[in-house]
């Protein structure tokens, strides 16, 4: 069984690649390697070929499996996929990082960290400059997926509670657990508000102005889940309007990778309320290989008994 493979792979990497496949009894073949895909059943892909998927299903007829090598496929258009072809995401690749990465943001803001590194900087030494204690405080996760659950473990492993929305019930260690019709609960009564849910026709513009304004005044909201899911001019305003209201950002509405340039409309890293990174949580040692493993061992599960995790709900997309 042919796997192709669409993306930028350095050398050393496709041969490590293709004896991964080869272990699974799948031969690897690259982008590069030709364009005679006419017996290719299964396909891994990374962010930048998502956009021009269609392009490639059409030259696979026997295509049944589309593989990502991102946890998120906002970019994929499911309606020009066929029926049969079935798309799984890679959920849960890059989680423990991206988890790390959000609770420093939420922690290196409720210490003040940087500001007073820039005051400091400046001349100014106040010993007397205060901090949230994290301990005890809530915290409301939205999207209990694999990032979601390592945020939780993270927050509780600092004595914080939690809240979570989630499309799944969850009854261990959580304050409070319930579904997007229950998200004015979570974030009325949260201290600190980490974003991780998928971007989707549910989720897409889902913090608005309205939304702000029911969280606290004093709230910590960190976002490393993809921009869209908040607007980004009511963001904007209401850190401005609330210098007491602060934002981790890890994902932005205009990045290289999706929109072809790095464009900011609103001055969001002018705000001292503000921590922002080029979306790279995710980037640690090693994860190249460790998300390209797990979405392979999909694949094989997929092969091997026609179940393979994280299966993406087209209905969520279309």
């Amino acid at each position: 069984m042919k796997l192709l493979i669409l993306a930028k792979v350095p050398d050393d990497m496709k041969e490590v690649a293709r004896k991964m496949a080869e272990s699974i009894g799948m031969q690897a073949i690259f982008e590069e390697d030709g364009n005679d895909w006419s017996d290719v059943e299964a396909l891994l892909s990374f962010i930048p070929k998502l956009r021009t998927m269609n392009s490639y299903i059409s030259k696979l007829p026997k295509l049944k499996l589309i593989q990502t090598l991102s946890a998120g496929v906002d970019l994929l258009d499911f309606n020009q996929i066929p029926d049969n072809i079935t798309v799984c995401s890679n959920a849960g690749a890059f989680a423990l990082p991206v988890a790390e990465h959000a609770v420093s943001m939420a922690m290196a803001l409720s210490k003040n960290l940087l500001s007073n590194h820039m005051k400091m900087k400046n001349g100014v030494f106040n010993q007397r400059s205060p901090s949230i204690k994290l301990e005890g405080k809530m915290a409301g996760v939205l999207g209990y997926g694999g990032i979601g659950r390592e945020i939780g473990r993270l927050c509780r492993g600092i004595g914080m509670e939690l809240q979570v929305i989630s499309r799944k019930l969850v009854s261990e260690n959580v304050s409070f657990s319930g579904n997007l019709d229950s998200l004015d609960r979570v974030l009325q009564s949260s201290d600190f508000v980490f974003i991780s849910l998928p971007l989707n026709r549910y989720t897409k513009n889902l913090i608005t102005s309205d939304k702000l304004k029911k969280m606290k005044k004093d709230a910590i909201l960190v976002n490393v889940a993809r921009a869209a899911i908040i607007n980004e001019q009511d963001l904007y305003n209401h850190l401005r309007e609330n210098p007491e209201f602060k934002a981790g950002i890890d994902v932005w509405w205009q990045e290289p990778i999706t929109t072809g340039e790095y464009e900011m409309k609103y001055p969001f890293l002018d705000l001292p309320n503000v921590i922002g990174s080029p979306h790279n949580s995710g980037i640690v040692p090693d994860i190249d290989i460790n998300a390209f493993m797990s979405a392979l061992k999909n694949v094989e599960l997929w092969m091997k008994t026609g179940k393979p995790h994280n299966v993406v709900r087209r209905e969520d997309y279309t």
